[in-house]
């Protein structure tokens, strides 16, 4: 049991508070008033106060207690201590921590910078280069985690307590967006792309052309070697599948009325979680979000869909999180950037959704990830040994602060496809590591 001493409650500090300890640390916690008087239990804080020496003081930089936005903390007061970034910090050294923690995690986890107007990406996203950890060049520090250490480490030091996070966790995730580069297309798809290979990418055609005749595996088919990748390593996963009942220029894939989509998502379901990959315009029309929530869950009858990722990471706060609890959802893997790898709310941990609009913690669990294949290539322009270097090195990061390492990998880019030459063993060979470590 965890005691915080404090003159002031507010829905914001009892969020921060359930998180850190509730969800984190799974300590009960209890918020008392000094007035009231209170007794001692294993774990002591006390915050903004300094009058009780014996208890580990925390300072107070007036966030927690405020209602809607501060444009003053729009940028966070910040300071770098030696290799340490923090936010919010205090110049009186009667403190035992040297910053607010609290409303530190506070500010990254509500993403209170996103609520403020801002010129947009193409696809309508929150950009990287908008958000405070990318100006700081701290985007690829989990900053959130690392405070935490700090954090348990003067809870040891002076509390004499040993508090501990959950162990590190790998978990791979995956996309299905494209199943098959070639086959399963439909006739009309299939006819169509043939004749344009033929006029203008005359080799694109006879690897279709082979693929169609069976001489050879479709360059996108993956799924084979990622099932036997898992089973083999024992590591758990997650694949999201997008379920639009039509095409548009950002949805290509294969429709899920079809008995080979139908056949595959069931065959991914044997050994990894399910769920909902909403298309790119769900997030502008909640109505598709779900309807094809709903497909899904017609084809994995009875399984419920309760886990999504939005297409092409169009994550939008707050608007996005209100339509997926609106349609159902309990967790969302979209808290990321989509132009950048790093931790865009500071944390590799998953975490509720809090609502600054409103004021109030909801029952949304985000789940951060940290590297995606496409972004790596296309958006960083990294090459294969390149963008694994990178991915190894920030699971690295994650590790060492007992955090959850969650990536995007697509079927695609782990196939046979000349375009992703290399990337499925440096992928093979990452899992394979990560796995024996779990």
């Amino acid at each position: 049991m965890v005691t915080i001493v404090s003159e002031q409650d507010s829905p914001r500090l009892r969020y921060i508070l359930s998180v850190v300890f509730n969800q984190w640390l799974h300590e009960d916690f209890v918020l008392v008033n000094p007035t009231q008087g209170f007794k001692t239990t294993e774990v002591n804080l006390v915050y903004g106060h300094t009058d009780f020496p014996e208890l580990i003081s925390i300072p107070n930089a007036g966030l927690l207690f405020e209602t809607g936005m501060n444009k003053d903390f729009q940028t966070p007061p910040f300071h770098q201590f030696d290799n340490n970034w923090v936010l919010f910090p205090t110049a009186d050294s009667d403190y035992d921590l040297n910053f607010d923690f609290f409303s530190a995690a506070f500010w990254f986890l509500s993403r209170y910078e996103e609520y403020f107007d801002f010129e947009t990406d193409k696809h309508g996203r929150f950009p990287h280069e908008k958000s405070f950890s990318f100006q700081q060049n701290v985007l690829m520090r989990p900053l959130v985690d690392e405070w935490l250490r700090t954090f348990l480490d003067l809870i040891r030091t002076k509390g004499g307590v040993q508090l501990n996070t959950k162990p590190f966790e790998r978990r791979p995730t995956y996309d299905l967006d494209l199943s098959w580069a070639f086959k399963n297309r439909g006739k009309k798809l299939v006819l169509g792309g043939l004749f344009k290979d033929l006029v203008f990418n005359p080799r694109r055609a006879i690897d279709r052309l082979k693929v169609l005749s069976h001489w050879r595996e479709d360059p996108f088919d993956s799924f084979s070697r990622i099932e036997k990748l898992h089973r083999d390593t024992g590591l758990a996963c997650l694949w999201f599948v997008l379920c639009a009942k039509n095409n548009s220029a950002f949805d290509r894939h294969a429709l899920p009325n079809s008995d080979a989509q139908k056949k595959l998502i069931k065959q991914l379901s044997k050994y990894a979680d399910i769920g909902v990959h909403p298309s790119y315009f769900s997030s502008e029309k909640k109505e598709l979000l779900e309807e094809e929530k709903t497909i899904l869950e017609d084809i994995l009858n009875p399984a419920p869909i309760e886990k999504s990722r939005q297409h092409y990471i169009r994550f939008c706060i707050p608007k996005t999180p209100e339509q997926l609890l609106g349609a159902g959802l309990k967790e969302d893997y979209s808290m990321g950037f989509a132009r950048h790898a790093g931790f865009r709310a500071g944390t590799s941990r998953a975490f509720s959704f809090y609502h600054l609009h409103e004021e109030q913690e909801t029952n949304l669990t985000l789940y951060p990830f940290y590297f995606m294949d496409t972004t790596a290539r296309f958006e960083m322009n990294l090459t294969s040994e390149d963008a694994f270097n990178l991915l190894e090195d920030l699971t690295q990061k994650i590790k060492a602060v007992n955090g959850l390492a969650i990536s995007i990998f697509h079927n695609f880019s782990l196939g046979r496809s000349s375009d992703w030459e290399g990337w499925w063993w440096l992928y093979a060979k990452h899992i394979q590591k990560w796995g024996a470590i779990a």
